[in-house]
């Protein structure tokens, strides 16, 4: 066997291959070759070379006869894999599977060299002989060989390149951490000093951040004299959802950049600081002596921004903001104190005007507290049972017959007491909140006339025509509601022409929106009555108002403000009155006069025309409803709904 040990007798394959195989291996097998692999490594090959010979001898025997099966298990006579069949049964295949399988083999013991190729092909040749193709097997066994070596080289290649490249980028941060920084100190102390300007800082204004203002905050608290002032101004720029909106948020980032930079022009030139909260929201710092002036700094502030601002590709851009502004005493301030006031009295800015100056007011900071606890408890208070309606009478002026009443919603506050809704309906708006408890006043409504019919079940005509219910928008967008109206009607037992839904002025705004007006219609072809709550007091339009399936019209309480006064009616508003009177009789609309406290208001309502009037003047006229803000029975069951959920 040449210098190589002898393998084992029990290989299942003739001794003179297993030989052949270890002199071929042993010239091709390279210096990176373990010998000790060859004997094993050549019986394997010889056995995978006589399971090919044993499943083609019978085709090379009798011509035409049938292909001998290979064993159960696949495993042919010698111990090996039998060779692979074609589908034509032919011995060519065959030799494809052999050569690959023997070229796999050599490759994944890296035998690797030309040589090994070389010898092994002679070997395979040598003792194939006829019984399979041999041009086709060593062709198979060359060409599998080839195709793996090169990917083993192109693997080598690529695990070469990325240590390399580790290598390389270790050597660049390793020098770059040696070279001074921009102030003399090291690289790595400047990255240091990058990471503590991105906590502090707002990325994309370059502003101090809200950490870094609570920082200052505290410190201008904790060091202050017995004559040092500490001012905090929030500052909201007015209509920036609708830039981002209608011109991008590209834009609406140059805006933000550019009224940062003005803004901060103003309170650097006057030893202040400017520092971004969030979004379009930021805040001041005021501190000096008994000349510091902060509501002449937000003046500055405001004045700043009047210019409009450039924006690239787009046409200028011109925003306003309001600031609410707080100092309190140094006695009792805290931080959190300052904060929360100069809040407060942001919002009552923006709720007030816009586009001004709001200072704190210790009176109205407390009715903003008492409102907003009683929004965090609006929550479940339907299902707690603190909801209540009272009715307010309407009555035919020309006859003094009842029209109706209007059904109005209180709040049983566990611990605030009794809540007139605009402390919280505002809060139900904007949260959503409103549609559940819409959905509750509408039942209780309808069920409390159904039950005032039964108790006047003996007299020969109804007291009380109709109940008056108020409907926001968000309630006419829910894809229920009107169902929820007929279910509500069929349940009390009641015509649909004894239900007034009154809705407000911001339905014009919605008049591109298909949702509500399709709702009212609907409503209004069965019969539903459909009345504008409030003229006067938004977005008046009497053109507008012929695109709504209206009945009636409520003026808005403000037109008797001046009899309320105790002085005699003004004539402005005396001849606006009685013009709108007109236009809507034109139109065909009941006129309801709200509002109506005096018998000089009732007297003069009548003098301009209108059909109703509505106040606690006509509270007697209620018909058997409640008139007085107190706990009613316990509300009607209600049904759980999609959109509020």
């Amino acid at each position: 066997m040449g210098q190589h040990e002898r393998a084992p007798q029990d290989t299942g394959a003739p001794e003179g291959l297993v030989d052949d195989w270890l002199a071929a291996l042993g010239a091709g097998a390279g210096p990176l070759t373990d010998p000790g692999r060859l004997p094993p490594l050549a019986a394997q090959l010889a056995r995978l070379t006589t399971s090919a010979l044993a499943a083609t001898v019978p085709a090379a025997r009798t011509a035409g006869s049938a292909r001998a099966e290979p064993p159960v298990g696949g495993r042919g006579p010698s111990g090996g894999h039998a060779a692979p069949v074609d589908g034509d049964g032919g011995p060519g295949s065959d030799a494809d599977a052999v050569g690959s399988q023997i070229a796999e083999l050599l490759v994944r013991e890296h035998l690797t060299s030309p040589a090994a190729l070389r010898h092994a092909v002679l070997v395979v040749s040598r003792a194939c002989g006829q019984a399979l193709p041999t041009a086709r097997l060593t062709a198979a066994l060359a060409a599998t060989h080839g195709a793996a070596v090169l990917q083993v080289v192109l693997d080598q290649q690529e695990a070469i390149h990325a240590a390399a490249l580790t290598a390389r980028d270790t050597a660049e941060r390793a020098r770059m951490d040696a070279l001074p920084g921009p102030d003399g100190g090291t690289r790595e102390e400047a990255l240091e000093a990058q990471l503590r300007h991105a906590a502090t800082h707002d990325a994309l204004t370059g502003l101090p951040n809200r950490s870094l203002f609570l920082q200052r905050l505290d410190a201008a608290l904790a060091g202050r004299g017995s004559g040092d002032r500490v001012a905090v101004m929030f500052l909201d720029l007015d209509g920036f959802k609708f830039v981002n909106d209608s011109r991008g948020h590209l834009a609406g980032d140059q805006v933000l950049v550019a009224a940062s930079s003005r803004l901060a022009e103003v309170t650097r030139a006057h030893g202040a600081m400017l520092a971004r909260l969030a979004g379009d929201e930021f805040v001041v710092l005021a501190t000096g002596g008994a000349g510091l002036q902060p509501l002449a700094l937000a003046d500055l502030l405001l004045a700043a921004l009047e210019r409009p601002i450039d924006v690239v590709g787009q046409r200028p851009v011109t925003v306003r903001a309001s600031i609410g502004l707080a100092e309190l005493p140094s006695a009792r301030s805290s931080a959190r104190e300052l904060l929360r006031a100069a809040d407060l009295a942001l919002h009552a800015a923006k709720e007030d005007a816009r586009g001004r100056v709001m200072t704190h007011d210790p009176s109205r900071t407390a009715r903003q507290l008492s409102r907003f606890t009683a929004a965090m408890n609006l929550p479940g208070a339907v299902e707690r049972g603190e909801l209540g309606l009272t009715y307010q009478a309407l009555t035919r002026l020309e006859t003094g017959a009842p029209h109706g009443v209007e059904a109005l919603l209180r709040w049983h506050h566990p611990r605030l007491g009794e809540l007139a809704p605009r402390l919280f309906i505002g809060v139900a708006e904007e949260t959503a909140l409103i549609v559940p408890i819409g959905r509750w006043v509408l039942r209780r409504a309808l069920a409390d006339l159904a039950r005032a019919d039964l108790a006047r079940a003996d007299l020969a005509h109804v007291e009380c025509p109709a109940v008056n219910i108020n409907v926001s928008v968000r309630q006419l967008e829910v894809p229920t509601f009107v169902d929820e109206v007929r279910r509500g009607l069929a349940d009390a037992g009641l015509a649909a022409s004894r239900l007034r839904l009154e809705i407000t002025e911001s339905v014009i705004m919605k008049l591109d929106d298909p949702a509500p007006v399709a709702a009212l219609r609907t409503l209004a072809d069965d019969g539903v009555r459909i009345v504008m709550d409030d003229f006067g007091t938004g977005y008046s339009n009497l053109a507008a108002l012929r695109r709504l399936p209206l009945h009636e019209l409520k003026l808005a309480g403000t037109f008797l403000d001046g009899l309320r006064a105790g002085g005699p009616p003004d004539p402005v508003d005396t001849a606006v009155l009685r013009t709108v009177v007109d236009l809507a009789h034109t139109l065909g609309l009941t006129v309801t006069a709200e509002e109506v406290q005096t018998a000089e208001q009732d007297e003069l309502v009548r003098s301009l025309g209108c059909d109703v009037g509505q106040g606690w003047f006509y509270d007697d006229r209620a018909g058997g409803l409640p008139t007085e803000p107190a706990p009613l029975p316990l509300p009607l069951p209600v049904e759980p709904s999609p959109s509020s959920s």
